[in-house]
C-alpha cells in the first residue's frame, strides 16, 4: 500500500501544478516518516520528520482525515493543507497522503479579484466536524526530528505561563501531560530531553507519565519502549526541587534545533 502511494506522488504533484506539494508518510517509520515528496513547497526531503499535527493525530490513534486547514512553512509562507490517512485491512492507519498548497499568490490577488466579482472574502471551507478548520496555522513543518521535539517542548512550556525555574510540580506535570497528548514520547530519548528542559530527572518524567496514564486509563500503565531516533541531549538534568532552580528550557535545547505533513 505504501509503495503504491509513493508511486503516485510525482504524477499527482505534476497534475496539481506549481505551488503544490505532495507528501507520503509511512507511519511505521515515525518520527522520520517522509518516504516520498514532490513539489518543494516546505523545503523538506525524504527521511524528514512528521509534523507536530501528524504526530499528535497518530498518538491519539484517531487517523481522521483533515481537509483544507491552514498551515504555514518555517519561513511563514501561508498554506492550505490536507492530510488523508490510509488504513490497512484492519482499519489501522499505516500511512498518510498530504497535500500542501502555497496560498501566497491567491492572497495577494484576493483584494483585487473579489471586489470585481462582487464575491465576499472568505476563508477556506472547513471540514465538517474538524477541529482543524480554517483559521490560524495549525501545523509546523520541522527540518529535523530535533527541531520537531524542541519546538513541541517549547510550546508546551510557554503554554503554562510560568518560567521553568519557578514551576511547581503541578506545572511540570501539566507540561508532560501536553507532551504526552501531542505524541512527543513516541520519539526515542524524548524523556531525557524533556527532563533536561524541565530541570528534573528522567525518573521524575517516568513517574509523571505513569500518573498521567493511570488517570487516563484507570489502571497502572505499563509504559512502552520507544523505538525512534535518538536525540542529542543538553546538560544533565538536575533533580526536581520545591524551590527555584537555575537555567531555563531554552538553554536545554539542542544546539541545532530551530523550529508540515
Amino acid at each position: 500500500m505504501v509503495a503504491t502511494l509513493r508511486s503516485l506522488v510525482e504524477p499527482l504533484a505534476t497534475a496539481l501544478g506549481p505551488g503544490n506539494e505532495v507528501v507520503v508518510h509511512d507511519l511505521a517509520l515515525l518520527p522520520n516518516s517522509i518516504v516520498a515528496i514532490s513539489g518543494g513547497v516546505t523545503g523538506r526531503s525524504i527521511g524528514g520528520p512528521a509534523t507536530d499535527l501528524l504526530l499528535q493525530e497518530t498518538r491519539r490513534g484517531r487517523g481522521e482525515d483533515l481537509l483544507r486547514y491552514r498551515s504555514s512553512t518555517r519561513a511563514g509562507v501561508p498554506l492550505l493543507s490536507s492530510t488523508i490517512f490510509v488504513r490497512d485491512a484492519n482499519g489501522v492507519p499505516i500511512a498518510s497522503l498530504c497535500i500542501n498548497t502555497d496560498q501566497s499568490a491567491w492572497l495577494q490577488m484576493q483584494p483585487l479579484v473579489l471586489p470585481a466579482t462582487g464575491a465576499p472574502a472568505r476563508a477556506p471551507a472547513p471540514t465538517p466536524g474538524s477541529e482543524h478548520a480554517a483559521g490560524p496555522a495549525q501545523e509546523t513543518f520541522p527540518a529535523s526530528v530535533e527541531s520537531l521535539t524542541a519546538s513541541m517542548v517549547d510550546q508546551a512550556i510557554l503554554s503554562i505561563g510560568v518560567r521553568v525555574e519557578l514551576m511547581q510540580r503541578a506545572h511540570k506535570l501539566e507540561v508532560v501531560r501536553k507532551l504526552e497528548a501531542g505524541g512527543v514520547f513516541l520519539i526515542r530519548d524524548a524523556v531525557d530531553y524533556v527532563a533536561g528542559a524541565l530541570q528534573v530527572t528522567r525518573y521524575t518524567i517516568y513517574n509523571y507519565l505513569s500518573e498521567i496514564r493511570e488517570q487516563s486509563s484507570g489502571v497502572r500503565a505499563n509504559g512502552r519502549r520507544a523505538t525512534m531516533k535518538r536525540l542529542p541531549l543538553g546538560p544533565a538534568a538536575a533533580p526536581e526541587t520545591d524551590g527555584a532552580a537555575p537555567g531555563s528550557a531554552a538553554c536545554r535545547r539542542p544546539s541545532k534545533a530551530r523550529g508540515v505533513a
